[in-house]
């Protein structure tokens, strides 16, 4: 299971012409052999990521799914581990500046009103 969490933090002009915002991305498994789940703060969790340009990529391990994000232009953040019930969690946030336009299209779904 993955979850993506995208986070509007800041927004920052890069020019005249062009703003964007920080977003931030949480990985997450409960023990090392589990499918990690990608939060994107859409409101569930999902094993998959619908990437830019529609693509569906899908994660077998939570640091495969870093190795990626890192790959296409995210930066990590940072990683942590905490046990539950007798089970490791690992946990990274990964972030990237995006276009406001990009990010305003999910905002509704941060928040329930």
């Amino acid at each position: 299971m993955l979850a993506i969490c995208f986070v509007v933090l800041t927004a920052k002009a890069q020019n005249d012409s062009t703003k964007t915002v920080k977003t931030y991305i949480e990985i997450w498994s409960m023990h090392k052999s589990s499918t990690p789940t990608i939060d994107t703060g859409e409101g569930k969790g999902s094993e998959t990521y619908k990437t830019e340009d529609g693509k569906v990529i899908k994660f077998h391990s939570s640091i495969g799914a870093v190795n990626w994000f890192v790959s296409n232009g995210w930066k990590l953040e940072s990683e942590h581990m905490a046990t539950c019930n007798d089970r490791t969690v690992k946990m990274y946030v990964v972030s990237k500046e995006v276009p406001v336009g990009q990010a305003i299209a999910k905002q509704g779904s941060y928040v329930n009103n």
